[in-house]
This record gives structure tokens, sequence and C-alpha cells, in this order.
């Protein structure tokens, strides 16, 4: 990946909030560029590893939104 010497990937978003997680952000930059070849091993393995981040960086909400299987139900939230 291609950084500018901000070290911004070059989109318009012009980089990440300063308070992402560092492991978070690692994830991140290990994106490939947009276009390149990514197996789909690699990307499951990829969400695998930032879902699993995202378990130990925040805290789960007190509740859970769905109940498990639920996550093709979309209905259930226009209710």
């Amino acid at each position: 990946m291609m950084r500018d010497e901000r070290g911004n990937n070059g989109g318009a978003g012009g980089g990440l909030p300063p308070d992402i997680d560092p492991i978070i952000k690692g994830l991140i930059d290990r994106l490939p560029t947009a276009g390149s070849v990514w197996p789909t091993k690699q990307r499951k393995l990829w969400l695998g590893i930032l879902e699993n981040s995202f378990k130990l960086v925040y805290e789960a909400e007190s509740a859970p939104l769905f109940n498990e299987g639920d996550h093709g139900d979309r209905e259930g939230m226009m209710r």
C-alpha cells in the first residue's frame, strides 16, 4: 500500500481518527490496495482477526440486539 508523507493511503478520508486503537489501526494498515487480488482465505482470516480485536478493544452492549441466529432477520429492527 502506498502512503503519502502524512501516513495517509491517498484516500479522501485523510487518515484515521487519532483515538483508533493501535490493534484496529494495524489491521486497517494491512488491507491490500483497492483492486488488488486478496484471496478469500486471507480475507476470512483478516475479518476473523478484526472481529476478535473488536471483542478485545470494545465492551459489549448490555443486551444483544439480535438473538444468536437472527443475523438475517432485519424485519425485527423495524418493530
